[in-house]
């Protein structure tokens, strides 16, 4: 329970409020991110606090009023020219620049490519915890603590996770794992701009290269046929395929079955993104 010396120390009862994170893609809102808006609601009605979206981007005020119509009271905005592109450094900066700015205790974003790379960088950066990968959450209303939950490797239990000396709490979930909010168009609410440095990335963007998908993402399928390295070759996925088109499902494979060559990545890669960025 020591401070470690090397971390400011800070104030808990400094950081009020919850924010999600609002990924945007080529084609609008990832729909991941406006499905985190369901239990962060629940959890600022429980700590009786503001639930703000944050939204980064260029070319981003068509979509402003949308976190707020799933539930948002609040939402901030960056917009630059800069933010035109996806840069983990660059994107994790700003957001480290807002939270430290309006310092809200909770922060949620979605366990996409874009989620899980940039997050880890912001805890980080502000030397505090992050949860991945979480099923529910929970709240202990005397301390504002988040309790994190989440299945462990294996599976066979529950952890239920806190942190209770920093902030803020950090977490992604995975898509789909809430339901997406109803949407209301009669909600209002506040939509701040801000102005910030945005600094250059240490990555420069060599080529764009879009992967059409024909398959149904994995994400959006009522039935998935997976199979892992206990196939023995690609030759057991054809079998799997059979069996899908049999009773209407996609195909999905395991890291180790992707790594061995015998599916496909595209479909892991087309969670999240509509294309793939080589850098």
């Amino acid at each position: 329970e020591e401070q470690c010396p090397e971390w400011e120390s800070l104030d808990k009862n400094e950081w009020r409020g919850i924010w999600v994170f609002i990924e945007i893609l080529d084609e609008g809102i990832n729909t991941a991110s406006l499905q985190l808006l369901t239990p962060a609601r629940g959890l600022a009605d429980k700590l009786n606090t503001e639930l703000v979206a944050v939204i980064l981007g260029d070319d981003v005020k068509k979509y402003l009023m949308e976190p707020i119509y799933y539930g948002a009271d609040k939402v901030i905005y960056v917009e630059d020219k800069k933010l035109r592109t996806y840069y983990p450094d660059v994107y994790g900066e700003v957001l480290v620049t807002l939270i430290r700015k309006y310092k809200p205790e909770i922060v949620f974003a979605a366990a996409t490519l874009r989620g899980r790379e940039m997050v880890p960088y912001v805890a980080n950066t502000l030397r505090t915890g992050i949860t991945a990968d979480c099923t529910d959450f929970s709240a202990d209303v005397q301390n504002r603590d988040l309790i994190m939950i989440r299945p462990p490797f294996g599976a066979t239990l529950l952890a239920h996770i806190r942190v209770p000396n920093r902030r803020p709490q950090l977490a992604t979930v995975r898509p789909n794992v809430f339901k997406l909010p109803k949407r209301d168009e009669s909600r209002r609410g506040e939509i701040i701009e801000e102005k910030v440095r945005v600094p250059e990335s240490k990555i420069k963007l060599i080529s764009r290269q879009e992967v059409k998908v024909e398959e149904t993402p994995i994400e959006k399928a009522d039935i998935i046929v997976s199979g892992g390295r206990g196939l023995g070759s690609a030759d057991g996925f054809k079998l799997l395929g059979e069996l899908a088109n049999l009773i209407g499902g996609v195909v999905a494979g395991s890291r180790k079955a992707v790594d061995a060559g015998w599916i496909s990545p595209v479909s892991y890669t087309h969670l999240t993104l509509p294309t793939t960025e080589r850098v």
